[in-house]
């Protein structure tokens, strides 16, 4: 078996698409249960429920810049291993991958922003229904996600 240009190009893909689907997925399952942690300790007001929320918030802002990155070479690969590709189907495509950027990157950045570094200046059920919001975005961007693959 010979390693032509080809074949390195899809292995290179299969490597990339394989490692960055691993973060939209758990970033959409784990902004869900911030959603519930924060709802419970809005109810409850034990601390328990906010100290598990900032434990797994932590976790949540490393997977999410992951899958940022990943999500950038992904779009590189698709100018520079699969240009036919893109040339023929760029017009489907990119207008795809441009709004899952713009959702992925300005949007939920900016209620990541609010999460991690508004904890002390905001109020709490604003605070909630704003970023409540955002959950429901990250999961629509896991749809793009999978159109676009």
């Amino acid at each position: 078996m010979t390693l032509d240009p080809i074949l390195l190009s899809r292995i290179q893909f299969a490597f990339t698409v394989s490692f960055h689907i691993l973060f939209p997925a758990f970033t959409i399952g784990l902004a869900s249960w911030l959603v519930v942690l924060e709802a419970a300790w809005l109810k409850t007001g034990k601390d328990v429920y906010k100290s598990i929320y900032q434990f797994w918030l932590k976790i949540f802002a490393v997977t999410f810049g992951m899958g940022v990155v990943s999500g950038v070479v992904l779009s590189y690969q698709f100018g520079t291993n699969w240009s036919v590709f893109s040339d023929k189907v760029g017009n489907v495509i990119g207008p795809l991958i441009g709004f899952e950027v713009l959702t992925a990157f300005f949007l939920e950045s900016s209620f990541l922003g609010i999460m991690l570094f508004g904890w002390g200046a905001r109020q709490s059920q604003n605070a909630f229904y704003c970023y409540s919001g955002g959950g429901n975005r990250n999961a629509d961007v896991g749809f793009l996600d999978l159109i676009c693959q």
